[in-house]
């Protein structure tokens, strides 16, 4: 009898054991702020595993604040930090996103304003190497608030919200070439808001670039085509609440959906939890049982579903911890968890890591970078779909007249799929490259125009999961 309670008492133990281990559990946390005060914004993992961390050193001698950059390993020590300061008193100037690039290094967006006077100000897009190092920078003398990067195939396309005027505002759609220089600039009038701020980018298949934002009273979904032309606009909001977007997921599921994450507010009173919904109406999910208000900052891709992370408020303006939730695609709660700090900290940014923990950055008094241990959930970080750098891509002539070399190589085995779609995603042609066993793949693929009408066509190259995409234009 006593050995048989004895069993019973080890399993009730290992349950408990397994229920505390459900989700991840705070490994460490480092302070960022020494001698300085700096408000991280965005963190990103680059090559050889290195953190890298973007915001702003505000300096109260110049009444001023600069771009800074930190650089570290995965057990949180600094590497090395740079500082891009400004000429001018009372600049404002803050880094807002980071960026990985393809084959190493990052994409910086930012803006910046002087004496508070956010119209006089500017926006600029930075690319630095993995260390940190300075490639080029480019400035732009254009009001652009809140402007957001994505790099597709080596180009990189940034958007803003530009000037309003009386009930109408401005988008700003810029496509710059791998060197800084600008390929086009295009500007969208959206009617009927005063205030535009964009959230989150991603692409969504066949070539889209969805964007998700908020205005005064709503929050929106728009697709921007390859030409920088806003195609699509959706709004939602209703007369009892209003939602706040703070990222957008693509799950790829071949259906079509997006995932928004925000927080709604009710009218009838202060009500702000994490929500994540389908712009299908296939579901939405609340977190409503972590106390507080409990506000989303950003949403990363995990396998088979997303990764939420964000700040519980106590009370309005108190921003006390962090929380972490993780949901399945069909908005099922998988885990949730927080993470008590000290002071006001304010989530801003999450990452995963190879091993499967996350890292988590905000601001605070001082700052703090905080990393949990891995997911218990976790078997294999996602690798995106459109990873151009999976796949080495180049296609002769470009515009091409009537055939057109592809050229690719793959360094993974396997068979290659690919396919031809025009830019309403209609898929024209499927071709198929095996792969001898053991063997990487190499090869060329000839697009032949015959049958064709000109325009811009994506070729669409998939191996093991991994996909890429190469743009191609007849012309005749």
């Amino acid at each position: 009898m006593k050995n048989y309670l004895f069993l019973l008492l080890i399993n009730f133990c290992l349950i408990l054991v397994k229920a505390v281990d459900a989700q991840p559990q705070l490994d460490w946390i480092v302070e960022l702020e020494d001698s300085v005060r700096f408000h991280p914004q965005s963190v990103a993992v680059g090559l050889h595993s290195l953190v890298a961390i973007g915001g702003e050193v505000f300096d109260q001698n110049q009444d001023s604040s600069d771009l800074f950059f930190r650089l570290m390993d995965q057990s949180g020590r600094e590497i090395d930090s740079r500082r891009y300061r400004t000429n001018s008193m009372g600049a404002t100037e803050s880094i807002l996103d980071i960026k990985t690039y393809p084959g190493g290094g990052y994409i910086v967006t930012g803006s910046s304003y002087f004496n508070g006077l956010e119209r006089n100000s500017r926006w600029y897009i930075i690319r630095l190497d993995i260390n940190g190092t300075l490639i080029w920078r480019r400035e732009f003398e254009e009001y652009a608030d809140n402007p957001r990067a994505i790099v597709v195939d080596s180009d990189i396309y940034v958007i803003g919200a530009g000037d309003q005027d009386n009930d109408s505002c401005q988008l700003i759609v810029r496509k710059l070439e791998p060197g800084g220089n600008t390929a086009w600039r295009h500007i969208n009038w959206i009617d009927n808001v005063y205030y535009l701020s964009i959230a989150s980018i991603t692409l969504t298949d066949p070539w889209f670039l969805s964007v998700s934002g908020n205005t005064e009273s709503h929050c929106f979904l728009l697709n921007i085509d390859e030409d920088g032309y806003i195609q699509d606009y959706q709004t939602y909001r209703s007369d009892i609440e209003r939602f706040w977007a703070s990222d957008l997921i693509n799950p790829n599921d071949g259906n079509g959906s997006l995932i928004y994450i925000g927080a709604f507010q009710s009218v009838q009173g202060f009500d702000l939890n994490m929500h994540a919904f389908s712009t299908r109406g296939e579901w939405r999910t609340v977190i409503t049982d972590l106390e507080g208000y409990n506000v989303p900052a950003a949403a990363i891709p995990v396998e088979n579903g997303l990764v939420v992370a964000g700040s519980i408020q106590f009370g309005i303006g108190g921003g006390e911890d962090y929380f972490l939730a993780r949901l399945n695609y069909d908005g099922d709660i998988l885990w949730q968890t927080t993470y008590e700090l000290e002071g006001n900290d304010y989530c801003k940014d999450v990452v995963m890591l190879d091993d499967g923990s996350y890292l988590i950055v905000g601001t605070g008094h001082p700052a703090k970078l905080v990393k949990t241990t891995p997911d218990p959930l976790f078997i294999s970080k996602p690798t995106p779909v459109f990873t151009p750098a999976l796949f080495s891509l180049s296609a002769y002539p470009s515009p091409f007249n009537s055939t057109a070399i592809v050229s690719f190589q793959s360094p993974f085995t396997g068979d290659v799929r690919a396919s031809l779609v025009d830019i309403n995603g209609r898929e024209l042609r499927k071709y198929w490259i095996p792969a001898s066993a053991g063997m990487r793949v190499s090869n060329r693929l000839t697009i032949d125009g015959n049958g064709l009408t000109a325009g811009t066509y994506w070729l669409r190259f998939e191996q093991n999961g991994r996909a890429a995409t190469q743009r191609l234009s007849l012309v005749k």
